[in-house]
């Protein structure tokens, strides 16, 4: 399962076929909702999870890029 977000749009610019069946949301909210849907979409003891991850892969690729 893989997304690919604009990070300046805050928005999934792919999603792979397989998200929905995982997810149980269909693509298109992904695509139309960003980031700020799926956030609305975790479970409350998720977030501080997915946060502290986004956090780190954004330091991990600013610092390649």
């Amino acid at each position: 399962m893989i997304v690919v977000v604009d990070i300046k749009a805050m928005r999934y610019i792919y999603t792979s076929p397989n998200y929905a069946e995982w997810t149980g949301w269909r693509n298109e909210e992904w695509k139309t909702g960003g980031v700020q849907f799926v956030f609305t979409r975790l479970p409350e003891e998720d977030r501080a999870g997915v946060t502290i991850f986004s956090e780190l892969m954004n330091s991990y690729f600013q610092k390649i890029a």
